[in-house]
């Protein structure tokens, strides 16, 4: 009987001698996992949070200290946690509808929520698809609404 071993997806990587030495030992310059996922993005630096939900009230919490305004419009078919995000940073949510059979906001919603307290919006990349954001910071930059952008369901994708 031939015996197949293979370690699970939480597994994490098979450990191997250099793992234990100090990087500076080994006098190879190593880059951070943030200078790796920015390298990857393609963006100048990220700021690594435990999770997607973190993030967004990290971002939200910065953004209050900009404007002083406390709507955020999210799309009313998304993860809970955004909408827990946007309350735990004592904003309010404001719903928008999704465009028939696909992810992106209806841009007639969008624009029908958005109003002078609009802080910002949160576009969600959900199930590994990229959303089209576009049209999204257009509408919002004319109401002076950021966009901030939930890639944790597709972070890489194209």
């Amino acid at each position: 009987m031939l015996k197949v071993t293979e370690a699970s997806p939480t597994a994490g990587l098979m450990l191997s001698w250099r793992d234990f030495i100090p990087q500076v030992l080994l006098r190879r310059p190593q880059k951070t996992l943030e200078q790796k996922i920015a390298d990857f993005v393609g963006i100048d630096e990220v700021q690594i949070e435990c999770s997607g939900t973190a993030a967004l009230v990290v971002a939200l919490e910065a953004l209050k200290t900009i404007r002083n305004k406390k709507y955020v419009v999210i799309s009313a078919y998304t993860c809970p946690w955004v909408a827990l995000a946007v309350i735990k940073a004592n904003l309010i949510p404001v719903l928008a509808d999704s465009k028939p059979g696909h992810f992106d906001f209806c841009e007639n919603s969008l624009k029908s929520v958005f109003n002078n307290q609009s802080l910002a919006v949160v576009h969600t990349h959900l199930a590994g698809r990229v959303a089209d954001v576009c049209r999204t910071i257009e509408i919002a930059r004319g109401v002076g609404a950021f966009v901030i952008e939930d890639a944790a369901q597709s972070m890489g994708g194209n």
